[in-house]
């Protein structure tokens, strides 16, 4: 018999939308593969630094992402990544705005905006091959991810906050691994 998975992504919303949103990806198995935390500072090992290169790498190649607070921990990754739509080229954050709103989305219209689950793909497919190609060839992200839409400059303060203090509370973390 096979198990029925259980939908992860909001039912009805277009996650290209422009707006914040706040992934998590974990590690199959929560094994810690991306290095140590030490006196609450996560110290990256080869593989951790391409999950981190991989992480920007996704915004250097879509000039309407932006990203916000982001970390890699031993088994998992957290990151927000925000869909910004103007004319294509520009980030179009007001001043003082934390995520984008009233954007132009003619772009978005046109079908060239990638959508969440597209941009989080392309950024564990390549970290993974990265990490294989480096010699952990039994490296594999758990399926899916994670997402929460951030709705308010309150919401994307808070996750903010949790992911910059994350490594700090590594040892109540709920993704972490209890051998």
């Amino acid at each position: 018999m096979i198990r029925e998975r259980k939908p992860m992504r909001l039912a009805g919303y277009d996650y290209a939308t422009p707006g914040a949103y706040f992934i998590t990806a974990c590690v199959h198995g929560r094994k810690n593969e991306f290095g140590i935390i030490e006196n609450g500072v996560m110290q990256l090992n080869e593989y951790g630094l391409i999950v981190e290169q991989q992480w920007k790498w996704l915004f250097d190649q879509y000039d309407y992402l932006k990203t916000g607070e982001y970390c890699v921990m031993p088994n998992h990754f957290h990151g927000i990544i925000q869909i910004t739509v103007g004319n294509g080229r520009d980030r179009s954050l007001r001043d003082g705005d934390r995520f984008p709103r009233d954007c132009d989305r003619s772009l978005h219209r046109g079908g060239k905006i990638k959508s969440i689950p597209e941009l989080i793909g392309a950024f564990k497919t390549t970290s993974s091959k990265l990490i294989h190609i480096a010699g952990n060839n039994k490296f594999k992200w758990q399926k899916s991810y994670y997402d929460v839409i951030i709705r308010d400059d309150e919401s994307f303060y808070r996750i903010s906050e949790y992911i910059r203090n994350n490594p700090k509370h590594w040892d109540n973390d709920a993704y972490r691994h209890h051998a």
